[in-house]
């Protein structure tokens, strides 16, 4: 009996090294609040896998958690509608996190909790987002933008290969994790996100079934090479499905 106590102490990878758990937890931050609003802007309906990757996310243990989303309008504006009538609530405005996530990325389940754990260790950061590329062959991450140089940009920079932090000018907005609070600060220019081809607006363009933009057409009319993922870079948005290659671009509603 003695020693079959024994072995049953023995049990449990968190026991194991309880001076490391210990330190896991509080470095996670899992003991304050860490309440999030998840935002999503969607037509719709979204992808079946997408929506089933979305529901796996997993919140810090016994933290209050709120879906919301954005419908019937461009991505920009979604993103800052939704962000106002969240600071307008009296209780979803106290809450810690704001976690925009996009209908075509899937992201891991421990995603939001990793993401939380990087914020506490970066209290001077007010967003951080999770790794994810342009689509497409040659994708590039979408980390734009290096801060060190003096002349503003928003070149394409590296990922680190340790999984470390890659401070940038920009980021995409597919799982990003925000301090509510900053959204709060006067100093902000409103709209907080706006989308733009250029520096006056940008152009919708539909099809009745679809539309086919084919590399060397463009290429013809920029009258220079062109690789068909530069169009992430001044695409706001679409409806539908989209097929991409590296010879052309296809949009469609499916069947």
């Amino acid at each position: 009996m003695g020693k079959s106590m024994k072995r049953a102490q023995e049990f449990g990878k968190h026991n194991e090294n309880i001076q490391q758990s210990t330190a896991r937890i509080i470095e996670g931050g899992s003991w304050k609040k860490q309440r999030v609003v998840m935002l999503i802007p969607a037509g719709e309906m979204i992808p079946t896998k997408v929506y089933l990757n979305h529901c796996s996310l997993f919140f810090p243990p016994n933290q209050p958690a709120y879906r919301m989303a954005a419908e019937g309008f461009e991505v920009g504006e979604a993103f800052s509608i939704a962000i106002q009538s969240i600071l307008d609530n009296p209780e979803l405005s106290k809450w810690e996190f704001l976690l925009t996530i996009e209908n075509d990325n899937l992201a891991p389940s421990d995603g939001i909790v990793k993401l939380i754990k990087r914020m506490e260790e970066h209290p001077e950061l007010s967003v951080i987002g999770g790794l994810y590329w342009t689509k497409g062959e040659g994708g590039v991450p979408q980390i734009w933008g290096d801060p060190k140089d003096p002349i503003p940009n928003y070149r394409p920079q590296p990922s680190d290969p340790n999984g470390g932090l890659v401070e940038c000018c920009g980021t995409g907005m597919g799982f990003n994790l925000w301090r509510l609070k900053m959204f709060r600060d006067e100093r902000l220019r409103k709209p907080w996100f706006r989308t733009v081809a250029d520096h006056t607006g940008y152009i919708r363009v539909e099809g009745p079934d679809g539309l086919l933009l084919r590399r060397a057409t463009v290429e013809s009319i920029l009258g220079r090479p062109f690789r068909m993922q530069e169009l992430e870079l001044i695409m706001p948005g679409f409806s539908g499905q989209i097929e991409t290659t590296t010879e052309f671009v296809r949009w469609y509603f499916k069947s």
